[in-house]
Order: C-alpha cells, then structure tokens, then sequence
C-alpha cells in the first residue's frame, strides 16, 4: 500500500501534468529521452497537430518544419549547446542561461507549421525540469506566436529603407550598401562601380504634364532601371528628387559604362513623351559612372564624387549620355 508521501507525489505529478494541458499557452514536454510526453490543447491550435500525432513519439519538429531538425527543447537536453549552433538554428536567440546541468534557452523563427496555411513566426522558451537527484527527468517548452508583430517590424523595416513613390531602396539604404559593400570590395579586391542617373530636364517635365504626371515619369524610370539590373548584387536607389543611383559590385568601368547604356537606351525607348526637354522629345537620363578599386585608406565618398563629377560633365556636354569620371 503506497504511504502517504507517494499519494502527495503521484497526486502532485497529476496536478501538474492537469495544469499543462489546460494552460493557454502552448507548452509541450519531452521526457529525458526526447519523447513527446505531454503535447496540450493550445499546442494542438497553434501547430494544427493534435497530440495523439505526437505524444510518445520524438517527431514534434514535424509540427513546426518541414524536414527533421532540432526543436529548442531538444537543445537543452542536449545540453552545452553552443551559440554557433543555435544560430544555424534559429533566426534570433538570446545567450543560453546557465542552471545546474541543464540551460534555459530562448530562441525564435519563421516556422512552416505543416498543417496551417502560411509561416508563423515563433518564439520559444525552454527549460529542464529535474528530480530530487539533480538529474534532467523532462524538458518543457512554450510558444508564443509573433507573426503579425514580426509582419509589422518587416513593414516598418521597409518604409525605413525603400522609397515610398518608386518602391525601390531610399538614399539612407544606399548609405548602408554602399558602406557594406565598399567594405567586402575592399577585401576581395574587386572593382566597384556607381552610376548616378539624373532625369534630363524634368523640372521642365513637371511644369509641362504637373506634379502627378511627373511621379508616374520617376516610378516607371525606377522600374525601367531596376529591370535592366540583372545579378542579384546590383541595387538601384532613389538618391534624391530625380536622380537615382546604381550599385555595380565587381563591375568594372567597361561593364559599368556597358549598363549605363543599357539603362540610358532602355529609357528612351519608354517612349514617354516629353515636350519641355531641350534635348529630345522623350523622356531621357544623363549618366555619370564611377568606378574604384577600393584600398585602405580610401574613402567611398571618392566614388561618389566621381561619379556625380563625371553626371555633371554629362549634363554640361549636351544630356542624354553616359560619362566616365577620370
């Protein structure tokens, strides 16, 4: 006959295994040989899989991925799991905390979740659960979904970096590129090449069509430039009022000048029509091209400077051209 202590024990685990179930929050628990042992309600809503699916099996990563891979509960049971690896893991995740045997982790991703239409992106929080010996009996695991806060950030990360008329990146996220990339340049010893484009005479255009008319000319100059921009690594920018800029990684100055007459023809052969230019009776650009071999010590302001010395000699010698800077 069990004594009085074991009826508190057994009666204690019921509770607790009772409050697991029921919680609203999506927890599940892995036993120390990384079998599913409680998988509740709300897992069931959030991950679409019921637990008799999962529950004395170790395929729980089958509710939150496609293929097999470690979920964060594994991790701590595991143990000493490393920052590296969590890294190739999880998209975000805080320094393991240290207890005992076993660490606390906490981690998150864009996840498949199989059985729901569309990602979610998770959070996860797990922790080791021990007996009276100090040994890891269960691991316990929570989610939480972040999907539409995670959408928001996207969002607000892109109002932050792309134009809101042309849609393509905004001169403070040519800032930042042509920064990063100057930097890899510099150390792969490759050339870089910039190209600033300026719509020819587009004050004219705007006084001629209106305000809403020259709009619609810079949206379809932006997407007539960025078509044309073939390798994933060239970016093309809004630099300011009707200038934009092109960011031609390991080009150097013939190719540079190869696709700045790409994109000057490309343009004109819009054929937008453009009364108030001195210089055609379409819409066209004036291309000043820089190219540099970045070296410590220099600067990629030089690069800029060059090309806007060589969109100025552009402009100077008639419009409706591409310069090289000297």
């Amino acid at each position: 006959m069990p004594n009085h202590d074991e009826v508190n024990l057994t009666t204690n685990i019921s509770l607790a295994v009772k409050l697991m179930e029921d919680l609203i929050t999506p927890t599940f628990v892995i036993n120390s040989d990384g079998v599913v042992i409680i998988w509740n309600k709300a897992c069931e809503m959030i991950t679409g899989v019921e637990a008799k699916t999962v529950i004395g099996t170790k395929k729980h990563w089958m509710a939150l991925y496609d293929k097999p891979r470690m979920c964060l509960a594994d991790a701590v049971l595991k143990g000493n799991i490393t920052d590296e690896e969590l890294s190739s893991l999880y998209d975000s995740h805080s320094q393991p905390v240290i207890d005992r045997k076993g660490q606390f982790l906490h981690a998150h991703n864009w996840c498949v979740v199989p059985n729901i239409p569309g990602e979610k992106y998770l959070s996860f929080d797990a922790g080791p659960i021990y007996n009276e010996c100090g040994d890891i009996v269960a691991v316990v695991e929570t989610i939480s979904d972040l999907t539409e806060l995670k959408n928001t950030q996207i969002q607000l990360e892109k109002l932050a970096t792309f134009d809101g008329l042309t849609g393509i990146a905004n001169r403070r996220h040519f800032d930042d590129q042509l920064n990063s990339i100057w930097l890899n340049a510099q150390r792969y010893k490759q050339p870089l090449s910039l190209l600033m484009i300026d719509v020819d005479y587009f004050k004219q255009y705007n006084d001629t069509y209106g305000h809403q008319e020259g709009d619609d000319c810079l949206v379809n100059v932006a997407n007539c430039i960025d078509k044309e921009l073939k390798r994933s690594l060239d970016m093309a920018f809004r630099y300011g009022g009707e200038e934009f800029a092109v960011l031609l990684p390991d080009t150097n100055r013939t190719g540079a000048y190869y696709m700045a007459e790409k994109i000057r023809e490309a343009i004109s052969e819009m054929a937008l029509e453009h009364t108030g230019s001195q210089v055609s009776a379409l819409v066209t650009v004036s291309i000043g091209i820089g190219t540099l071999c970045p070296e410590p010590g220099l600067n990629s302001d030089k690069l800029v400077l060059g090309a806007d010395e060589a969109l100025y000699l552009a402009k100077a010698e008639g419009r409706n051209r591409s310069n090289l800077a000297t």
